[in-house]
């Protein structure tokens, strides 16, 4: 091991231990995951898949650190995708990835899914209409300057975040094309092949496993049915030890998870208490009751808002700066329809909202509507009781 890997753990140490230190809350659901995992796999107590859920900002991805923590804790295996893969080949890719970081290799997926690639690269894009995917591919190629492989079907999102998903997609919609014309089964559907030999090579490791999947409001639109159908069995069994978790904004789906509710531990989280909040200001040494009052009620509540004021340090009230329209960002980073993210960055500079102030701001007659979607782009919209 090098000199800079050494340095960059040591960093990522310092950073993981101060956020432990200022971690506050949650302490139910880490006592709950802990006692879990300490359960042998028939216990009927043991919860299968944990689901974490809430609003923009109360700390999903935070607590997920914290349960990965706690999983490695107790000498499990783990591994975590978020929006950055965009199909179950690539979340597959990703995991098999970060456990052979942990030195617990699968072999047989690791060649089943090279062979893929190879199979997607000889592709012939000719037929595709419009830009060809030859075009978009060496278009990506040249200015990642890396090879076509590794650009046509990223495994572990390098080249996603990189590049940007509108090239991706524009990518796999130009390759899709032609590969539907191809009677190839692992090409075309290739989560149909490899995703037996995953749970197999899963399976192998004979140490438990536990799967993270942050931004489940966006990934499981393609990793939902994939879950579901992998608890049903159409892939073969999975690890009997296997713990699955997902984090987003929305809780499942009762009706489609209705078959498995009773191994379904569902985690919603929400704003902190006066208590939880106080405590972490405590934690960064901001004592002062003036400017205590004035974080709560800028914040709300809201986690990353009580963090982000407790990062300023501020020394007075005065010197608080509102972080409302940079949080608002954050939450509207899927949002396409430029004349819903400018109200919602206008909506967040009232300290008080209502269906007659969102009138105002929109313009139009579509205030009702936009005031109950306002709410669901982020909570640091809903209103504070400020005056």
């Amino acid at each position: 091991m090098d000199l800079m890997t050494d340095l960059a753990r040591s960093a990522q140490d310092i950073v993981k231990r101060r956020q432990r230190a200022t971690f506050v809350g949650r302490a139910g659901e880490l006592a709950f995951f802990r006692e879990n995992l300490d359960l042998p796999p028939g216990d009927e107590r043991r919860m299968l898949l944990f689901n974490i859920h809430g609003d923009g900002g109360v700390g999903k991805s935070f607590l997920l650190d914290r349960l990965e923590e706690v999983a490695r804790e107790r000498g499990c295996l783990t591994a975590r995708t978020d929006e950055s893969v965009y199909t179950v080949t690539e979340a597959m890719a990703e995991i098999a990835e970060q456990l052979d970081g942990q030195g617990a290799r699968l072999k047989r997926f690791a060649k089943a899914h090279a062979a893929y690639l190879k199979s997607a690269q000889q592709a012939d894009p000719s037929a595709v209409e419009g830009e060809g995917a030859a075009d978009v591919v060496t278009k990506t190629a040249t200015e990642l300057a890396t090879g076509v492989a590794d650009v046509v079907f990223p495994g572990a999102g390098a080249v996603t975040r990189a590049i940007g998903p509108d090239r991706v997609n524009q990518m796999r919609v130009a390759v899709a094309g032609k590969l539907r014309r191809r009677n190839d089964l692992c090409t075309a559907a290739p989560e149909r092949v490899l995703t037996p030999t995953f749970l197999e090579g899963l399976r192998d490791l004979r140490t438990p496993v536990v799967l993270f999947f942050d931004t489940y409001e966006r990934t499981g639109e393609y990793l939902d049915g994939w879950l579901r159908a992998i608890l049903e069995g159409h892939y073969g069994d999975a690890p009997e030890d296997l713990v699955i978790v997902v984090a987003g904004r929305e809780p499942l789906d009762s009706q489609r998870w209705s078959s498995y509710l009773d191994l379904i531990a569902d985690l919603a989280l929400t704003r902190f208490t006066e208590f939880e909040a106080r405590k972490l200001l405590a934690r960064k040494s901001i004592l002062d009751e003036a400017v205590i009052a004035e974080i709560l009620a800028v914040s709300g509540g809201l986690p990353l808002a009580v963090a982000t004021l407790a990062g300023q340090r501020p020394a007075t009230p005065e010197a608080i700066r509102d972080p409302a329209a940079g949080l608002v960002d954050r939450f509207l980073q899927w949002e396409q329809d430029p004349a819903k993210r400018e109200l919602a960055v206008t909506a967040a500079l009232p300290r008080q909202l209502d269906e007659d102030v969102v009138a105002v701001l929109a313009g139009d007659g579509d205030a009702g509507d936009l005031y109950e979607w306002l709410p669901k782009c982020g909570p640091v919209l809903r209103p504070s009781g400020r005056g």
